[in-house]
């Protein structure tokens, strides 16, 4: 397959969707249905494969296909699990921004030199999981603000000794590590197992250093 196999990929689907939609005018047809659905997941998914074949076939150059075939693989999928009725709903759009996430992480192991990829990587991972806790308090503050600082902590700690350093990221992350213990200890029900702990510890502490502390 040739270097810029992706433009045929791209004619091809663009042909096909063409036809598709004049079929439709014509005749008045409705794609619609499970096996429309199976259909198109496939095409997607297959539209998808051919990006990322694209993407090995020179990954420094055409490291940009692994994020069209991501995604598109990443939404085929989607179409094939809501057809197919998957249970819970909240897994299908997770599976989606998960597959745009991993996109990024591949650019960037397959290139640290791409250390950018890092930070849409580590942040739609994030909105990942933070769909997955959609109705858990506290919690999808908890982790989108933790997600983002450890996303920015990776940026400054992943730099090579051959690289310049990025001690920038550790103000954006330090900040959103900050926001993170606010919002975990003062909503949800984090508070309620928080703050007893540090009541008691700080009892202790106290206990200790008057009985013990004093003693030679």
């Amino acid at each position: 397959m040739k270097q810029n196999s992706w433009r045929v990929i791209l004619g091809v689907v663009l042909v096909v969707f063409g036809a598709l939609a004049l079929f439709q005018t014509f005749t008045g047809a409705s794609y619609e249905g499970a096996g429309w659905g199976l259909f198109m997941a496939m095409l997607f998914g297959a539209v998808g494969a051919g990006f990322v074949v694209t993407f090995t076939q020179d990954r420094r150059a055409n490291w940009w296909a692994v994020i069209p075939g991501f995604t598109l693989i990443g939404l085929g999928l989607l179409i094939a699990l809501a057809v197919l009725n998957f249970k819970p709903d909240e897994i299908l759009p997770a599976v989606f921004m998960g597959s745009i996430a991993a996109s990024f992480w591949v650019i960037y192991f397959n290139d640290r030199s791409k250390w950018w990829a890092i930070i849409p990587g580590g942040s739609v991972a994030s909105i990942a999981v933070l769909i997955l806790m959609n109705d858990s308090g506290s919690w999808p503050a908890v982790i989108l603000f933790g997600g983002l600082a450890a996303t920015f902590g990776m940026v400054a700690m992943l730099a090579g000794p051959d690289e310049k350093s990025r001690a920038w990221a550790w103000y954006p992350a330090v900040s959103l590590a900050v926001l993170t213990l606010i919002v975990g200890t003062t909503a949800g029900p984090l508070p309620g197992i928080i703050w007893p702990i540090v009541l008691i510890c700080a009892g202790l502490l106290l206990v200790g250093w008057t009985l013990y502390g004093k003693k030679k």
